[in-house]
């Protein structure tokens, strides 16, 4: 006969007291046959200590629901790994598994590759989990360019997600660190510089961890702090205040932006040129337009550093050019330049006093005095090197000669 088992689970087969008899009459005793029905297939359970993310070989456990024949290393089938050291114990298993590259490691049993005792063979089961050996990426930046005069915000951006961030992960040179946030895996925080100089902002070694446990590398952000205003100087670079037409250096201090013609303002003078040397040095060309006064002034808040400071210093060259007369070859200092010691001869025969003044090349009065005819000396060592002007007036009639003390 066929039996046909219904459901998992012992099947019975029985044949009870006196169902045959022999020709005796006797009746048959009781007997029995049993079997174990199973047709559902051993289910195996594959885990590890190792969460979603690895950055390094990692240990897998398989277990199995039932007893199961012939446990062998190549049922398991990997993607992107190699397998080693597989081990068997009592209805289990385990094995190494080595990733080859950054990305998903798949490791799995196919259909029918283990079978329990009834026969029946395996379904599929896989396991899956992210190699990732690359640290995490930081980049930190701001709206502010290279040079600040003031408080600026930092924001940090990460290449994937990370665990833990935090303030103390922030290395500051020459600053202090405030209103730190984190929002949606983005970090800002506020750097408030100390001194004037090098403000620098880093993040060390291994302060953030990726899921994988991949710690950053390091990766820094500098600024120079700049609150001092830029400042001016002047100097001829040909002819002298006293000509026609005359090229003066406008030496800034450091690099300055939002300079220009407009920014000048003459009396008594007309620009004609107008050229941007280097970004801190510019020259112009002047020319006077009648004797007189001249002034050339530049303003407050007329040009700007690197690091936003405008100017406060008004800058400003004055000077007195009036018309030589027939005193010009009757008057001579000496020698020119000079090491502070000045000798003025006059050839003018007069009882009446010539009168002195000398000015600065900007314009100011240094000293006044009176000449007499024949020669006379004077000290000026307590000048300071330069070019200075000497005005003569004599019977409203003036000379003026430039002296250059040079000790």
């Amino acid at each position: 006969l066929v039996v046909n088992p219904f459901v998992d689970g012992l099947v019975v087969v029985l044949y009870t007291n006196n169902i045959f008899f022999d020709l005796a009459g006797n009746g048959n005793d009781s007997s029995a046959f049993s079997i174990e029905y199973d047709a559902t297939p051993p289910v195996l359970s594959m885990t590890s200590e190792a969460e979603e993310y690895i950055n390094s070989s990692f240990e897998i456990s398989v277990a199995f629901n039932e007893e199961v024949d012939n446990i062998e290393e190549h049922d398991i089938r990997l993607i992107n790994a190699t397998l080693s050291d597989f081990l068997v114990g009592e209805g289990s298993a385990s094995f190494l598994v080595n990733p080859l590259v950054d990305g998903e490691v798949l490791v799995y049993y196919p259909d029918n590759q283990v079978f329990d005792l009834a026969g029946n063979g395996n379904d599929s089961s896989a396991f899956s989990i992210e190699f990732d050996t690359t640290p995490p990426a930081i980049s930190m930046t701001s709206d502010v360019e290279e040079y600040i005069n003031s408080s600026f915000e930092i924001t940090v951006a990460f290449s994937e997600e990370v665990d833990n961030i935090d303030e103390h992960d922030v290395r500051l040179i020459n600053a202090t660190l405030s209103d730190f946030l984190v929002d949606e895996g983005l970090a800002s925080f506020l750097v408030n510089p100390l001194e004037e100089g090098e403000v620098l902002v880093y993040y060390p070694n291994n302060q953030v961890f990726d899921l994988a446990g991949n710690g950053n590398d390091s990766t820094s952000l500098a600024m120079i702090y700049d609150v001092t205003p830029p400042m001016l100087n002047t100097e001829i670079k040909s002819g002298d205040l006293t000509a026609e037409n005359f090229e003066i250096y406008l030496k800034f201090s450091e690099f300055v932006t939002d300079f220009n013609e407009s920014d000048i303002s003459l009396k008594n003078l007309t620009l004609t040129n107008l050229i941007k040397e280097n970004d801190s040095l510019y020259s112009i060309t002047l020319e006077r337009v009648q004797f007189g006064e001249i002034v050339l002034r530049i303003e407050s808040d007329s040009y700007l550093d690197r690091a936003g400071n405008w100017n406060v210093e008004i800058h400003e060259i004055t000077e007195l050019i009036l018309k030589t007369s027939e005193i010009v070859d009757q008057i001579k200092a000496y020698p020119v330049p000079s090491n502070g010691f000045l000798d003025i001869h006059s050839q003018i025969k007069s009882i009446s006093e010539i009168a002195m003044t000398i000015y600065s090349i900007g314009g100011k009065i240094i000293s006044e005095g009176k000449v007499l005819n024949g020669r006379n000396s004077y000290d000026l060592r307590s000048l300071d090197d330069g070019i200075y002007f000497i005005h003569f007036e004599y019977n409203g009639k003036t000379q003026i000669q430039k002296i250059i003390i040079k000790k």
